[in-house]
């Protein structure tokens, strides 16, 4: 397997940058996740840590219920405006589908900024959405404010699933719609999908260190 980088931690802390052979990766993958489970002032989520400065901008507000919110490690606020309703006067069905994708593109910048690669805005190796499903469960209206919970399901070399939580403020924390997605990693160059960029797996683990399909990427690169 190509070398990749590592972070190390200490109860959830960035302390330095080295190169690591993929038994190194595996093992700074179970370091994350004692180092998260260790820490009592972070909100976790299966052994996932919420850690300044990458996720400062990523914690739900208050009217996201506790239990729903530590379940995703990366929450993003919509406001809803009045053109987002339609004649029926509640929020349109298509624009569900434009909350999930900021919320994916900040999901993603996140990512990128962890891993230092222009994966997002690459024209090279890059995301590409092979399929996208909403369940609408409850009707959204103008004025509101709403927290779309993110996070990666399904993790294999070339592609992910990505699921979504839209909670409603004025619905008192209601979950209105619920998301999910295929992205693929794509060569945009041979217009065939390609492996994950390295440093792109390593952020993924550090911002999920217990996801069990992400062990078990790691695990089969062990092999």
């Amino acid at each position: 397997m190509t070398m990749m980088t590592m972070m190390m931690m200490n109860a959830g802390c960035v302390l330095r940058r080295a190169t690591a052979t993929p038994k190194m990766m595996a093992m700074a993958l179970n370091a994350s996740r004692s180092a998260a489970r260790g820490s009592v002032s972070q909100v976790c989520r299966r052994g996932m840590a919420y850690t300044a400065p990458f996720h400062e901008d990523c914690k739900p507000p208050s009217f996201v219920p506790e239990e729903l919110a530590k379940q995703y490690p990366v929450w993003h606020t919509e406001v809803v405006q009045w053109g987002d309703m339609d004649a029926f006067q509640h929020v349109n069905n298509v624009v569900y589908f434009r909350y999930f994708e900021n919320a994916r593109i900040k999901f993603l910048h996140k990512l990128c900024d962890f891993a230092k690669t222009d994966f997002v805005g690459t024209h090279a190796v890059g995301p590409i959405m092979a399929d996208a499903y909403t369940r609408f469960k409850a009707p959204l209206t103008f004025p509101d404010t709403l927290s779309l919970g993110i996070r990666v399901d399904e993790v294999e070399r070339d592609e992910l699933q990505l699921v979504y939580q839209l909670v409603s403020e004025k619905l008192k924390g209601t979950v209105a719609a619920e998301g999910r997605g295929r992205l693929v990693s794509f060569d945009y160059r041979t217009g065939a999908k390609a492996d994950f960029p390295p440093a792109m797996v390593e952020a993924m683990v550090w911002l999920q260190p217990d996801e069990p399909s992400l062990q078990a990427l790691i695990n089969n690169n062990l092999e």
